[in-house]
């Protein structure tokens, strides 16, 4: 079940996510985005940090055998063609994604406010 809250943050399984804040006004929903990026990239856990609205920081755990290299370059260039700006995307490999004190992750962080 995906449930939104009063901030308009999508929920699903125990993660939560912002709306990334486009440019132009639009904005795109974190499981639009999850969902693209994990079949884009075969990564299945991403974070994505929206710092301005065209700088992206990509959190992913590597799953053993992956090619880091290439799941990297499939992250950027699905996360570039999503927000159809150009992004400045710096993907960053880590053991797990941080929780919130609530247990719960967040999927997508945007610290631009629409």
């Amino acid at each position: 079940p995906v449930r939104a809250d009063a901030a308009g943050a999508g929920a699903v399984g125990g993660a939560i996510g912002d709306l990334i804040h486009l440019a132009d006004g639009r904005t795109l929903h974190a499981l639009q985005v999850m969902h693209r990026l994990r079949a884009a990239s075969g990564v299945e856990r991403i974070q994505v940090v929206q710092e301005e609205a065209g700088t992206f920081r990509v959190r992913a755990v590597s799953d053993a055998g992956l090619d880091r290299q290439a799941a990297a370059a499939s992250l950027a260039a699905e996360l570039a063609g999503l927000t159809g700006e150009r992004a400045d995307v710096s993907v960053e490999w880590v053991e797990k994604l941080p929780a919130e004190a609530n247990g719960k992750t967040r999927v997508v962080i945007s610290k631009v406010r629409g």
